[in-house]
């Protein structure tokens, strides 16, 4: 007596259909991953600066408003290391013009603004003639004249 194999489906053991499979999981996952990530940074590209009078950073140590053409930027955890100039008050942060130079600012009050918008990381804020930058590793404002300041938890600079 003679025996027939009837073949299934596409003529693939059960183990390489298996191993197909898990092949064509991979490059799926692998393709929504590449998709996520093009997205991702084409959100990042084409988003419009902030406009508001007011923002904070997604840290919410950073807050900053502008006001008659200056920006003043608060940081709660305070200027470090502190201006060797006097201060009988508190070192809070820091002020730009737009047309002027940064300079550290010593005050007995702070505009930390609790309720503005957070300047999410990797995105600018654009107002009378000043530009911030919210990056994970601190804020940096320039105004049209190039002059700006750099601000974090850790340090600040004016350049």
């Amino acid at each position: 007596m003679m025996r027939t194999k009837v073949a299934r489906g596409n003529g693939l053991g059960h183990d390489s259909e298996m191993e197909l499979f898990r092949k064509s999981a991979g490059i799926v996952l692998v393709l929504i991953i590449v998709v996520a990530l093009v997205i991702g940074a084409a959100s990042q590209i084409g988003a419009a600066p902030l406009k508001t009078k007011k923002f904070k950073m997604p840290s919410r140590n950073i807050g900053c408003r502008i006001h008659d053409g200056f920006l003043r930027c608060d940081i709660r955890s305070g200027l470090k290391p502190e201006p060797k100039r006097q201060c009988d008050l508190d070192w809070t942060g820091m002020v730009l013009a737009h047309d002027g130079r940064a300079a550290p600012n010593c005050a007995g009050d702070t505009i930390f603004p609790r309720k503005a918008p957070v300047l999410r990381y990797g995105h600018k804020w654009k107002r009378a003639g000043i530009v911030c930058t919210s990056r994970r590793s601190g804020l940096r404002c320039n105004n049209e004249v190039d002059h700006g300041f750099f601000l974090s938890r850790n340090d600040w600079d004016r350049h």
